[in-house]
């Protein structure tokens, strides 16, 4: 009985010891800043993480470069890291996360585009305005939106809008040109262009989607072209043949 006893004093001694020793190692290094310990180890593995429909791959590869990263990691590299990140404006969001011992984690979000703004630019779903670099503009298939009024987030629902009732109709936007009373005229991907006005547009839109097919069909029969169809009447609507 002494002897089982003695050991479990020994066993409970052991258990102590070892919680105390881990209890230290933990305190040492919240004083040191777990930061600053990993700092100590050379980064060999970069990762980068996220949607990278217009960052260049040889762009983030060349920051990383420019760090000569077969020294320490410090945070001056971090600062580094951001300001060049910072330079592309369709970056949205990035972490930058050190993970242990010896490896980078870069996480990138890009913006969103939904149409192409005045012809230089990017406009996202929340009236942000971006650019992208020059060679990835070559693929960009998006609407040509036209306004130059500054206040973009006004019309931002109402384009949302008429993007999906003309997909869900298997209809693509080409265009979309608003003057400074706020009427809207759109084109789409076959020329035709759609007057629609300052009021009810998406009413007016929904009259063009019923009639749309038998326009269709009776430009076809008697062999002319449709060149616009004006919506903008409290009733029915105006058709210019080419």
């Amino acid at each position: 009985m002494k002897y089982i006893i003695k050991n479990y004093k020994k066993i409970l001694e052991i258990i102590l010891f070892f919680s105390s020793l881990s209890s230290i190692f933990w305190f040492i290094l919240k004083i040191l800043n777990i930061s600053n310990i990993l700092s100590l180890f050379p980064i060999s593995h970069i990762i980068i993480k996220g949607n990278m429909n217009f960052t260049p791959q040889e762009d983030i590869r060349q920051i990383f470069l420019n760090l000569k990263l077969s020294k320490n990691f410090v945070k001056k590299d971090i600062e580094f890291i951001k300001i060049q990140i910072e330079k592309m404006s369709w970056i949205k969001n990035y972490i930058i996360e050190k993970k242990w011992p010896n490896c980078l984690v870069l996480n990138l979000s890009e913006y969103v585009p939904i149409g192409i703004w005045n012809d230089f630019q990017l406009i996202d779903y929340n009236g942000t305005i971006f650019n992208i670099p020059f060679i990835k503009k070559k693929n960009i298939n998006l609407p040509k939106i036209y306004f130059k009024n500054k206040n973009k987030k006004i019309i931002i629902e109402t384009l949302l809008i008429i993007k999906n009732i003309l997909n869900n109709n298997n209809i693509e936007l080409k265009t979309v040109n608003i003057n400074n009373i706020f009427s809207w005229e759109i084109t789409l991907n076959n020329n035709l262009k759609l007057k629609l006005g300052r009021y009810d547009k998406i009413k007016k839109l929904n009259i063009f989607i019923k009639i749309y097919p038998e326009l269709i069909k009776k430009s076809f029969n008697e062999k002319k072209n449709i060149k616009y169809i004006d919506l903008r009447y409290n009733s029915g609507v105006a058709i210019k043949y080419k």
